[in-house]
């Protein structure tokens, strides 16, 4: 699926889809195809997405990385890591992440880098 349909496409099915299903393993595919995309495309691609699906991406990375999973939350500290090159990144964690949330993830986030 991620190979045949526009980045942004995939994002948005991913994250509304795939992230917030019942079972643990599909977030943990989700976490994993998300992780992939963003290797595919490069962090300055995903940087200059739509606003919308660019928050829509770290904000389901965001709620990933709380998962229960260790598998789920690795792939999605791998997709930040990829995502810490760019130089908006702390600002754009900032203004997209609402505090609570980032407060929760604000130590996994640190170990990334």
């Amino acid at each position: 699926m991620c190979d045949a349909l526009h980045p942004s496409k995939c994002i948005l099915i991913l994250s509304y889809r795939g992230a917030s299903h019942q079972n643990a393993a599909v977030r943990c595919t989700t976490a994993k195809l998300l992780n992939e995309l963003v290797f595919r495309i490069g962090c300055d691609k995903v940087f200059n997405m739509h606003k919308e699906i660019r928050d829509r991406l770290i904000l389901t990375g965001a709620n990933l990385l709380m998962e229960g999973s260790l598998e789920t939350r690795n792939h999605t500290k791998e997709l930040f890591k990829q995502l810490s090159i760019h130089s908006q990144y702390q600002k754009l964690l900032l203004d997209i992440i609402p505090s609570n949330v980032y407060r929760n993830i604000e130590k996994a986030l640190k170990s990334i880098r």
